[in-house]
């Protein structure tokens, strides 16, 4: 059986966008919570810690826009994948390396678990980024790929 890489694409594009989203809800509601699953302490989350989970949660649902858009073939789908892919990579760079630098320093006020699973995250996603815009860039062309495989 052959495997349509247009559609993989883009359905694991739709994945990503559903937990982007779903993610914003208890990041906006109850930022409280969320912080419990990070921070070493309670007294860690503080309204000011709330806040900035929130602004991060409006971040997440702007950045999500990109990946919703590049979902229908259009003619510059293949353009716009290309681009959020590589916006998000070098996003998942930078977060990943200022997680890291905060695990090695080890007085964030996060715990550990949470700051070596988010730089793991972060690292593998930029190996999937980098697999779909250099070994399989088929898969976010259009139309011409999206035909069945034979």
């Amino acid at each position: 059986m052959a495997v349509n890489g247009v559609r993989m694409f883009r359905y694991a594009l739709i994945g990503e966008a559903t937990v982007n989203l779903a993610s914003v809800f208890p990041m906006l509601v109850d930022p409280g919570y969320i912080l419990s699953w990070l921070v070493e302490t309670p007294e860690h989350i503080t309204p000011a810690a709330c806040s900035l989970v929130q602004w991060v949660a409006c971040i997440v649902a702007g950045l999500t826009v990109p990946l919703i858009l590049a979902v229908p073939h259009t003619p510059e789908a293949p353009v716009i994948r290309k681009v959020t892919y590589q916006m998000y990579a070098a996003a998942e760079m930078a977060l990943g390396t200022a997680i890291g630098l905060q695990y090695l320093k080890g007085d964030s006020g996060l715990k550990a678990e949470a700051l070596w699973s988010s730089m793991t995250t972060m690292a593998a996603l930029v190996a999937v980024r980098v697999y779909f815009l250099v070994i399989k860039p088929s898969y976010m062309e259009g139309q011409a790929n999206a035909k069945k495989v034979q």
